[in-house]
């Protein structure tokens, strides 16, 4: 029996430039982007070799990452935060 932590691995991985569906959401946007969603709408962009889909949830985001380059997928829960979400921008 191994120890604790045995196989597992942390890796440093350094951000890739994202190619969303436009230049402004490729710059900055995606934040606005993915708040706006209504239920069960999806946001796409790719970041190097993966893929991603956000798909949004009662409660939040689910995040699903495609490899492209080798065909793996995995998917996170994450959970609403209005920490995060943008500010309106005040109209005087």
């Amino acid at each position: 029996m191994g120890g604790v932590g045995e196989g597992l691995y942390l890796a440093y991985v350094p951000p890739l430039p994202i190619q969303g569906r436009d230049r402004e959401n490729a710059e900055g946007g995606v934040m606005k982007e993915i708040y706006a969603l209504g239920l069960h709408e999806e946001f796409v962009f790719t970041a190097g070799p993966s893929e991603y889909r956000v798909l949004r949830v009662p409660g939040g985001w689910i995040y699903f990452n495609s490899r492209l380059d080798s065909g793996q997928m995995n998917s996170t829960f994450v959970p609403y935060d209005n920490a995060f979400a943008p500010k309106p921008k005040e109209n005087f």
